[in-house]
């Protein structure tokens, strides 16, 4: 056995989608999105036989869609069974997909004006508390649909897209009551999730969270209702640095922030059952001073903020939920260009994006490791077999001031070896990310799985 297939294996083994042919497919698919990710079927599967085989598995009715989402979800929370706690950011995004003639089951992306059809989607990414990415635990899809006339001021929960993140952490809590019921869950959401329902939702269901404020709410304070601003501006302060990540072509750089933080009755207003409830959450409001666009969080946590360590805690804590958007950014249009698929149905697209996810996710935790564990041995990531296929070809296309030896390289030292097979043109451009890291991978594999066989037959050691 490869050592991709033996990974795919040890982390979906427990998949159940009706018929033990189909789970063998579903770990071939894995496997072979790894060695060679591509939205395009006919690019990933260059078999003939495999490609109509994938084919086969992605239209067939009888495996839905949702069996092979909750496959990826029990596989990521199998890795969570002996963590003492994970945090689990959550970033709604969508798929802009091809449909020249509107005649696919897909719907509106983006501003329904501009006519662009596709997919949306709510992911939940598994974190070690380092940060350090474990695998996709949930994804919510659905395809947005004609804007109904509206019957009334307030529509019931069912019938808002709002409702899909409940969906997401239904799914989410599942997996890890049933596979790592121990493991403490920290949720980490954007604006979009300052919602009371939402809030009451991941409290219910036995989630800690860390959500950043969308509008200003109110506190109870000696029996009336203030600003939460108001109270934080005579709270006690204090300052940290975070570092931010470049975006939109723009550098990464250092924020210093100026830090508030206090407990809070927090009022929950809830518009659609006309309820007013108060839930006790720690409040922190972290400030950026003198830049043209400041960075400016009120960051809502049931996490305890009584000193400034807590409150620091809490603010690096919600910078690890970038890690879900950089995750979207390899598996959309860098690593796996799962965008450029053109597979007609709805239920076919959310398979096949859905193994792909797979792919993007170990692509970055390989990435994150590499920075922050450098120093450690390549084999505790990568295994015998991709290391010696790493060091031939690095051999091969050597600098002229390079030595290459044979000896096991550091982690850090082979994803840099494996970003230069992947067309990495140096550090002036930051340090290597998985879309460059990908690209190496699917570089070694001819040569991962020639050497593989070779072995299996006896003719190499």
């Amino acid at each position: 056995m490869g050592a991709i297939a033996g990974w795919a294996r040890e982390q979906f083994g427990a998949v159940q989608l009706g018929d033990r042919r189909r789970d063998e497919r579903f770990l071939r698919m894995v496997s072979t999105a790894n060695r060679n990710p591509r939205g395009r079927i006919s690019e990933a599967f260059r078999c003939g036989a495999e490609r109509q085989a994938a084919y086969d598995f992605l239209e067939n009715e009888a495996i839905p869609a949702t069996s092979v989402i909750r496959a990826v979800s029990v596989g990521t929370a199998r890795q969570c069974s002996r963590l003492e706690e994970i945090l689990v950011p959550f970033d709604g995004s969508s798929l802009s997909l091809t449909d020249r003639c509107d005649e696919k089951d897909f719907g509106s992306v983006g501003a329904r004006s501009k006519g662009s059809r596709g997919l949306k989607v709510i992911s939940a990414l598994a974190l070690l508390p380092t940060g350090a990415p474990l695998g996709v635990l949930s994804q919510e899809w659905w395809a947005r649909t004609e804007l109904a006339p509206k019957k009334s001021k307030r529509r019931a929960l069912e019938e808002r897209e709002s409702h899909r993140w409940h969906e997401a952490l239904r799914l989410a809590t599942a997996a890890m009551k049933e596979e790592a019921p121990t493991c403490r869950r920290h949720a980490l959401v954007d604006r979009e999730g300052d919602a009371s329902l939402l809030m009451q939702a991941l409290k219910d269901q036995g989630w800690d969270f860390t959500i950043r404020a969308n509008a200003t709410r109110k506190v109870l304070e000696n029996g009336k209702r203030i600003s939460v601003r108001t109270v934080l501006k005579r709270a006690p302060k204090g300052s940290c640095t975070v570092t931010l990540p470049g975006r939109n072509g723009q550098e990464g750089r250092e924020a210093v922030l100026t830090v508030s933080y206090a407990m809070v009755e927090l009022v929950m207003r809830d518009r659609h059952k006309h309820k007013r409830e108060v839930m006790r959450l720690g409040a922190v409001w972290a400030r950026e001073v003198g830049k043209r666009k400041p960075i400016d969080w009120m960051l809502y946590t049931t996490a305890e903020v009584r000193t400034l360590s807590d409150a620091l805690d809490a603010v690096q804590r919600y910078t690890n939920r970038w890690q879900v958007e950089e995750f979207h950014r390899a598996w959309k249009r860098g690593h796996c260009e799962v965008e450029e698929t053109q597979l007609r149905s709805k239920e076919g697209v959310v398979k096949w994006a859905s193994i792909l996810a797979v792919v993007a996710a170990r692509a970055e935790k390989l990435k994150y490791a590499s920075r922050q564990t450098p120093d450690v041995s390549a084999a505790e990531h990568l295994s015998a077999t991709e290391i010696e296929a790493i060091v031939l070809l690095k051999q091969q296309e050597k600098r002229k001031n390079e030595t290459i030896g044979d000896e096991v390289p550091s982690l850090a030292l082979a994803v840099r070896w494996l970003a230069d097979l992947g067309g990495y043109i140096g550090k002036w451009n930051g340090p290597p990310g998985a879309t460059v890291i990908g690209r190496g991978l699917e570089r070694i594999r001819p040569v991962e799985l020639a050497l593989q066989s070779l072995r299996d037959a006896g003719k190499l050691r």
